[in-house]
Order: structure tokens, then C-alpha cells, then sequence
């Protein structure tokens, strides 16, 4: 079967936008659309400045002031969770960034940024740098190591009783790992039993 072939360069045409396109770049041989984004303007030097004035530190950059971060948190009474979302605290995070780190560094995304100790705080940002900066270079949002990552299921390997063909072990961070309920503290062992609440100091 011979490969699909596209037209010739010269007899290219770009499509008809689809869905709420708000932006289009059109090359010679290539388009890209904005679809929806909760933004969109188009600004001179000055608005492109004034925006970067409003924008908290970026662990991407190489001046991200950590400091900047952690006063910015600690002035705050809103959740850690909804403060590595504001772009003013914190830029670029995004939420599974978000989600990932404070499993990792083990804060609850509930407790307030003025009650995050400031050591925390430090480890949210040297644990996101690095997330950060592998999706960069590689384009993909990777945030468990490959040494953490359980061996799939052999086709000749019997299913544990009781379980389906989705049936698979947790990764050994989520087996043994806190959990929240209902914005509580919930920490749990691999057994699914869970002790009592631990005092938390940061």
C-alpha cells in the first residue's frame, strides 16, 4: 500500500479555522491555531512588560528568586494548592506540577501559604525545578522516575484473585504514601490502614 501523499507545496492551502480559534499563525506550508484560551491579546512592548511585572518567579529561570517565592507564599492565607496556581506567586507550575510535588514533598495542598514553613516552601520550589526543566528539554510531563515504575503484567502472568486485566501493582510512592480525604491529612500504609494524624510542623 503506497503512503498517503499530501499536495504538492505549491498547491498547499491552510484549512478553515475550527471551534473558538482566537489566534492563527500561518506559515508557507504550516498553520497554528489558538483554540480558547481564557486570554488572548495582542500586545506591544510595553503591555509585554507590564504582564511580566505582574508574573511571580519561574523556577525556569535562571534569576528565579526563591526568596521572592517564599515570602510571596507566606503572605498569603490562601491554600499552598491555589497559590502554586497564581501566576503571580509562582509562574508556570501547572496543575499536575502542582499535584506531584506536594505528594512529593509532603504538604497538603490545603494548608494555608502563611502556615507552610518557609523549609517547605524552599523544597517545593528545588523539587519543581528540576520537573520543570525535563519537560522542557524533552516535551513531555514526566514526574515519577523510571526506577519507581512497576513491571507491567506478562501476558503468562496469572491475574491476583479476584482482579481484572487492569489489575496492577502501585507504583511504591502511591502504595505507601499520604493520602487527603475531605481536606484531611490521611496518611496510610500499604495495608490501607491509617494511624493517627501526625503533627505537622511546615
Amino acid at each position: 500500500m503506497q503512503p498517503r501523499m499530501g499536495p504538492p507545496p505549491e498547491e498547499w492551502e491552510p484549512p478553515e479555522p475550527r471551534g473558538a480559534v482566537r489566534l492563527r499563525l500561518l506559515g508557507e506550508h504550516g498553520v497554528a491555531d489558538l483554540t480558547g484560551p481564557a486570554a488572548c491579546e495582542l500586545l506591544d512592548a510595553e503591555g509585554v512588560a507590564a504582564v511580566r511585572r505582574r508574573l511571580g518567579p519561574d523556577p525556569l529561570r535562571a534569576d528565579g528568586d526563591v526568596e521572592a517565592f517564599v515570602a510571596k507564599a507566606r503572605s498569603r492565607r490562601k491554600s499552598i494548592g491555589e497559590l502554586l496556581m497564581d501566576q503571580a506567586v509562582i509562574s508556570g507550575a501547572g496543575n499536575i506540577y502542582r499535584a506531584e510535588t506536594l505528594f512529593r514533598v509532603g504538604v497538603s495542598p490545603f494548608r494555608a501559604g502563611n502556615r507552610t514553613s518557609e523549609e517547605r516552601l524552599r523544597a517545593i520550589w528545588e523539587d519543581l525545578r528540576p520537573l520543570m526543566e525535563y519537560g522542557v528539554a524533552t516535551g513531555f510531563i514526566t514526574t515519577v522516575d523510571l526506577d519507581d515504575v512497576p513491571a507491567p503484567f506478562h501476558l503468562t502472568t496469572p491475574r491476583p484473585a479476584g482482579g481484572t486485566s487492569t489489575t496492577a501493582p502501585a507504583a511504591p510512592a502511591c502504595a505507601a504514601g499520604p493520602r487527603w480525604r475531605s481536606g484531611r491529612w490521611r496518611p496510610a500504609d500499604s495495608s490501607g490502614a491509617r494511624p493517627a494524624r501526625p503533627t505537622e510542623t511546615g
